[in-house]
C-alpha cells in the first residue's frame, strides 16, 4: 500500500514581510528614477541639438542662395505657413519665432516639420495658420548692429544684416531652444530670462548647452521701448557684432 505524502501548506507573507518587500521596492525605485530621468533629458537634449543644427544649416542656406543676407520680413509682404492654403505677415519684431515663412524661398514646410518642435512639444490637431516654433532666432538680427548701442537712430530701417557682418562668430548665438517642453519645472519665454539648460546654436555652426540667464547683459534698444521687454540673447549689446557667452 502506498502511502500519499501531503506538501505541508506554504505560509501567506505576513504583513511585516509585505511592509519589508514594498519598502525595498520603494528604495530601488528612488536610486534608479533620478539615473533614469538623467538619462531621458539627455536623450532629449541630443534631439534637441540635432535640431538646432538641422535649422542652422537651413538658415545658412538661406544666407548663400540670398546674398548672404539673414532672413527678415518686409512690412506688408506675405509669407507662406504651415498650412499651404494661407499666407500671413511677419512683423520685424515677431521675426524670431516665425522665421519659417522667411526662408520658404530655399525651405520647405516638409523639411521644416520634422526640427521646428522640441522633444516633447507636438504639432496640434488643428494646425493654426501661424505657427510658432519652439527654436528661436535672435531678435538683434533684424536691426544694425547700432540699434543696440546709445548711437541708436530711431529711423533706422529694419532688416539687411548679412551673416559676414557677425564679428564674433563663435561667441554670438544665432538659435536656441527657448522651449524646453522636456524640463517640467521650466517656463516657457515670456519675458523672463530663462534657468533652465537650452540648446544653443552659435553663428560659427557649432552648437552647445548653455543657461540664457547667464549670457551677457542685454541693452535696452529704444526701437524696443514698450514693444519687447529686453531679454539676453535677443537684445545683445551691439547686436550681431556683440558676445553673448
Amino acid at each position: 500500500m502506498v502511502k500519499e505524502v501531503t506538501q505541508p501548506a506554504r505560509a501567506a507573507f505576513t504583513m511585516i514581510e509585505l511592509l519589508v518587500v514594498i519598502s525595498i521596492v520603494a528604495v530601488l525605485v528612488s536610486l534608479l528614477a533620478p539615473a533614469l530621468g538623467r538619462a531621458r533629458d539627455t536623450s532629449r537634449q541630443v534631439v534637441s541639438m540635432s535640431n538646432v543644427r538641422s535649422i542652422q544649416q537651413l538658415l545658412d542656406q538661406y544666407g548663400s542662395s540670398c546674398s548672404d543676407l539673414m532672413p527678415a520680413p518686409i512690412i506688408g509682404a506675405f509669407y507662406p505657413s504651415i498650412r499651404p492654403e494661407f499666407a500671413n505677415t511677419i512683423h520685424p519684431w515677431d521675426a524670431y519665432a516665425f522665421w519659417m515663412g522667411l526662408i520658404s524661398v530655399t525651405t520647405s514646410w516638409d523639411e521644416l516639420r520634422p526640427v521646428i518642435n522640441s522633444p516633447g512639444r507636438r504639432f496640434p490637431t488643428e494646425l493654426p495658420t501661424h505657427y510658432t516654433s519652439s527654436y528661436h532666432i535672435v531678435m538683434c538680427t533684424q536691426a544694425k548692429p547700432d540699434a543696440w548701442t546709445v548711437r541708436c537712430d530711431l529711423n533706422m530701417p529694419l532688416g539687411g544684416n548679412r551673416f559676414p557682418d557677425v564679428a564674433f562668430p563663435a561667441q554670438k548665438v544665432h538659435v536656441f531652444d527657448s522651449d524646453l517642453a522636456y524640463v517640467r519645472r521650466a517656463k516657457r519665454y515670456r519675458g523672463e530670462d530663462l534657468f533652465e539648460q537650452a540648446p544653443t546654436g552659435f553663428f560659427d555652426g557649432h552648437v552647445a548647452i548653455h543657461v540664457p540667464a547667464e549670457a551677457s547683459e542685454p541693452f535696452e534698444s529704444p526701437l524696443l521701448a514698450g514693444v519687447r521687454n529686453t531679454q539676453r540673447l535677443f537684445h545683445t549689446r551691439d547686436g550681431i557684432r556683440g558676445v553673448d557667452y
